[in-house]
């Protein structure tokens, strides 16, 4: 038996969005950890009555509440009703998400307000009601599901990204102000996750983008839901007493591979004053500013689970095969070029587009 079996007997939990993807999978898990609990939807009511039949196939009470997290009358709604079924609540798992990608010149208003209060606003708000439910039960444990994007750039995720860096920041200071009132809070930001919301990234519309994302995670396969879902009933037992406001990421090792090229500066003058660098015609589909000539377009590179994702490469490193025009060096490097110019302080982390 695992340290999350039947270890919830008797605590009533609500998790947002669990009529599908993660959300569903962590639902069934805490009810089979012992939990009864409460399923909120949006628009689909069929999936969320699916996974209530499957709660209570297991034994355990579920009750199933229509609410859209980003209007606060319905946030109100959703805890009046825990309130008058459970008369308390132990377990809440912010788990509801939404956002329009699209690159940051094309965003809007309408979409960045609607992103910000399902991803964040909500979270703030809905703690605020399910403290005093929880208090009432001597405790409990909140989850919230974020994100790598709130810490690095993913393709068309800037609005997405910033709310679930606003999610992350609500957790670590949820965390501290609920503490006296017995309540754990808690993040975990999974790596790619195969659910149906993959179909709106259009990076991952290439077949093969899983396959290299395979390929490049130590642990072999990319997250499943359930893999969130164990780490959810971890985080909501007696075992986590000490872990509080912490990003736990789950990915499978993904996240932890440096990149492995080399990198070839092509001609381009850096300005003395901040601005743009002169761009020479672009090569191979890359960035004109720097650009891998093509030995470097190894297997390494070729096999990117993202290769629109932005790359930051800790240092310059001095390659001596420089194209003709004035030769840029890190600082300190000894190969240049006799007749190059001295080399001259720049910025020591690069980042171009890959």
């Amino acid at each position: 038996m695992s340290i999350t079996e039947q270890s919830l007997s008797g605590k009533t939990a609500l998790v947002t969005g669990s009529g599908r993807g993660i959300g569903r999978a962590i639902a069934l898990r805490l009810a089979r950890a012992g939990a009864d609990v409460v399923i909120n939807y949006h628009r689909n009511v069929a999936p969320a009555e699916e996974v209530a039949a499957l709660v209570r196939e297991s034994g355990r009470k579920a009750l199933v509440v229509r609410a859209n997290l980003s209007k606060t009358e319905d946030v109100d709604m959703l805890f009046d009703s825990i309130g008058s079924a459970f008369n308390g609540l132990d377990i809440f798992i912010s788990n509801a998400a939404s956002g329009f990608n699209r690159p940051a010149l094309q965003q809007k208003v309408t979409g960045w307000d609607w992103t910000m209060n399902v991803n964040a606003r909500a979270f703030l708000f809905a703690a605020q009601r399910a403290a005093p439910l929880m208090e009432k039960r001597g405790g409990g444990h909140i989850v919230a599901i974020s994100s790598p994007g709130a810490s690095r750039v993913l393709p068309d995720y800037i609005v997405v990204g910033a709310s679930k860096a606003a999610l992350e920041s609500l957790t670590r200071y949820l965390a501290v102000e609920l503490s006296p009132m017995n309540i754990v809070v808690n993040a975990i930001a999974p790596g790619l996750v195969m659910t149906d919301a993959l179909k709106h990234f259009a990076v991952l519309g290439d077949p093969q983008v899983i396959d290299r994302a395979v390929a490049n995670t130590p642990a072999g396969r990319v997250v499943t839901p359930e893999d969130v879902a164990e780490l959810v009933a971890f985080l909501c037992s007696p075992a986590v007493f000490m872990i509080r406001g912490q990003v736990i990421t789950i990915d499978g090792g993904f996240t932890l591979i440096a990149p492995r090229w080399s990198l070839r500066l092509r001609s381009a003058r850096l300005p003395s004053h901040p601005g743009r660098v002169k761009r020479p015609p672009a090569r191979q589909g890359l960035p004109s500013c720097l650009a891998l000539p093509l030995p470097h377009l190894s297997r390494g590179f070729r096999s990117r689970p993202y290769p629109d994702l932005p790359l930051q490469i800790p240092a310059l490193r001095c390659l001596p095969e420089q194209p003709a025009g004035p030769a840029l060096h890190h600082p300190g490097c000894s190969s240049a070029r006799p007749g190059s110019q001295a080399p001259r302080q720049i910025h020591s982390t690069v980042r171009i587009a890959m």
